[in-house]
């Protein structure tokens, strides 16, 4: 499976599926503070960037793909670097915040802990990592198979599955304190107090049992001060 065409595909040609994501980003936004150098892993539709200026960061964005990046550049929403995690083309100690919100569960195990060790390398001490992943996703439930050439794959590139245990055993290999609970997001684009109120409702249905819709793994770790 080519994860290089699924994503170009999604972030260049329709870049409006990731409309939904609005509210999972602006929460994760609020978690920035003003004059922090964030780097945000893939541009998706450009949704966290303008969150996290909003907040007053100084914002990078790194993807692989640089026809994605560029439906941004006139927006000037950050600074703009092609590129892969297992090898981030940063110094040690460049940012204060690395944001990886659905982008772990897109790479193999051995590509995550590379990706892992090279954010905890571009960390500044008492930094910390950022991010979210599906969870306890079935993988089988989004498995396709293409009609010209047969070769089974998850729909849009899924190749990992995290709960809490899990998800918390990776960080801790690389960051000494590490959290991560579960959550519900609205797949709401705009964010007003109305909204804000339902989500609440909704997160709290979702986590008691009495809706079950999907459920993302809110993340965080600090490399050593």
């Amino acid at each position: 499976m080519n994860q290089q065409k699924i994503w170009s595909y999604f972030q260049a040609e329709t870049p409006r599926i990731f409309r939904g994501s609005g509210f999972r980003l602006y929460y994760l936004a609020k978690y920035l503070r003003p004059g922090q150098r964030v780097l945000n892993v893939g541009i998706g539709g450009g949704i966290f960037e303008r969150h996290a200026k909003f907040h007053g960061a100084d914002v990078y964005t790194l993807d692989p793909d640089w026809a994605s990046l560029s439906n941004h550049s006139a927006e000037k929403i950050a600074c703009l670097v092609a590129g892969r995690l297992e090898t981030i083309p940063f110094k040690t100690g460049s940012f204060d915040v690395v944001i990886v919100s659905e982008v772990l569960e897109h790479l193999t195990t051995e590509v995550m802990r590379q990706a892992l060790e090279e954010i905890k390398r571009i960390l500044v001490p008492g930094g910390q990592i950022i991010g979210t992943v599906p969870c306890e996703e079935n993988l089988e439930d989004a498995t396709v198979v293409c009609p010209h050439c047969g070769e089974v794959f998850h729909k849009v590139g899924h190749l990992q599955s995290f709960d809490v245990v899990r998800m918390k055993g990776e960080l801790r290999a690389y960051f000494d304190d590490v959290e991560c609970f579960e959550r519900a997001f609205m797949a709401k684009a705009y964010v007003g107090w109305k909204e804000k109120i339902v989500d609440a409702i909704r997160n709290f249905l979702v986590l008691s049992g009495v809706l079950t819709r999907d459920k993302q793994l809110v993340f965080r770790g600090w490399k050593t001060a």
